[in-house]
Protein backbone atom coordinates (compact mmCIF):
# COMPACT_ATOMS: atom_id res chain seq x y z
CA UNK A 1 0.00 0.00 0.00
CA UNK A 2 1.72 2.96 -1.04
CA UNK A 3 1.54 6.03 1.85
CA UNK A 4 -0.11 9.32 1.25
CA UNK A 5 1.96 12.01 0.91
CA UNK A 6 1.44 13.87 4.10
CA UNK A 7 3.21 10.61 5.36
CA UNK A 8 6.26 10.51 3.64
CA UNK A 9 6.63 14.89 4.16
CA UNK A 10 5.67 14.11 7.87
CA UNK A 11 7.88 12.83 10.69
CA UNK A 12 5.07 9.80 12.05
CA UNK A 13 5.17 10.85 15.54
CA UNK A 14 3.65 13.89 13.46
CA UNK A 15 0.83 12.58 11.43
CA UNK A 16 -2.62 12.81 12.57
CA UNK A 17 -5.05 10.44 12.81
CA UNK A 18 -6.80 11.53 9.42
CA UNK A 19 -9.58 9.28 8.20
CA UNK A 20 -7.59 8.67 4.77
CA UNK A 21 -4.50 7.05 7.43
CA UNK A 22 -4.84 4.00 8.21
CA UNK A 23 -2.61 1.96 10.61
CA UNK A 24 -1.90 -1.09 10.68
CA UNK A 25 -2.56 -2.85 13.88
CA UNK A 26 -0.01 -5.83 15.87
CA UNK A 27 -1.64 -8.54 13.26
CA UNK A 28 -1.02 -6.22 9.75
CA UNK A 29 -4.56 -5.25 9.25
CA UNK A 30 -5.54 -2.09 8.46
CA UNK A 31 -8.01 -0.13 11.61
CA UNK A 32 -10.71 2.31 11.05
CA UNK A 33 -11.07 5.50 12.76
CA UNK A 34 -13.74 5.98 15.31
CA UNK A 35 -15.74 8.97 15.52
CA UNK A 36 -14.04 10.40 18.64
CA UNK A 37 -10.00 9.50 16.81
CA UNK A 38 -11.67 12.02 13.60
CA UNK A 39 -13.11 14.44 15.86
CA UNK A 40 -9.91 14.67 18.19
CA UNK A 41 -7.64 15.22 14.81
CA UNK A 42 -9.70 17.97 13.40
CA UNK A 43 -9.56 19.63 16.86
CA UNK A 44 -5.85 19.62 16.92
CA UNK A 45 -6.12 20.66 12.95
CA UNK A 46 -8.51 23.47 14.20
CA UNK A 47 -7.92 24.59 17.59
CA UNK A 48 -4.65 24.12 18.73
CA UNK A 49 -1.20 25.57 17.86
CA UNK A 50 0.46 22.30 17.01
CA UNK A 51 -1.99 22.02 14.28
CA UNK A 52 -0.47 25.52 12.30
CA UNK A 53 2.07 22.72 11.12
CA UNK A 54 -0.65 21.04 9.14
CA UNK A 55 -2.14 23.96 8.16
CA UNK A 56 1.16 25.31 7.04
CA UNK A 57 1.44 22.14 5.05
CA UNK A 58 -2.40 21.89 3.27
CA UNK A 59 -1.39 25.65 2.07
CA UNK A 60 1.89 24.52 0.50
CA UNK A 61 0.11 21.49 -1.42
CA UNK A 62 -2.41 23.51 -2.52
CA UNK A 63 -0.10 25.79 -4.03
CA UNK A 64 1.42 22.80 -6.00
CA UNK A 65 -1.97 20.76 -6.14
CA UNK A 66 -4.13 23.46 -6.89
CA UNK A 67 -1.98 25.20 -10.01
CA UNK A 68 -4.47 24.31 -13.00
CA UNK A 69 -1.59 25.41 -15.45
CA UNK A 70 1.15 23.34 -13.20
CA UNK A 71 -1.05 20.66 -13.59
CA UNK A 72 -1.79 20.90 -17.18
CA UNK A 73 1.78 20.99 -18.09
CA UNK A 74 2.24 17.98 -15.91
CA UNK A 75 -0.07 16.19 -17.93
CA UNK A 76 1.40 17.26 -20.86
CA UNK A 77 4.94 16.53 -20.56
CA UNK A 78 3.58 12.87 -19.25
CA UNK A 79 1.34 12.42 -22.92
CA UNK A 80 4.56 13.24 -24.60
CA UNK A 81 6.51 11.04 -22.88
CA UNK A 82 4.42 8.08 -23.27
CA UNK A 83 3.63 9.36 -27.48
CA UNK A 84 7.91 9.03 -27.20
CA UNK A 85 7.99 5.63 -26.06
CA UNK A 86 5.63 4.41 -28.46
CA UNK A 87 7.16 5.70 -31.47
CA UNK A 88 10.17 3.83 -29.93
CA UNK A 89 8.28 0.78 -29.46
Amino acid sequence: MQPSLDVKCQPKSQIPCFPGNSRPNSNGDFLSHSRDSVAHSLSLVVLEEEGKIYKDEAKEMKRVFGDRDRQNEYVDSFLSCLQQLRAIS
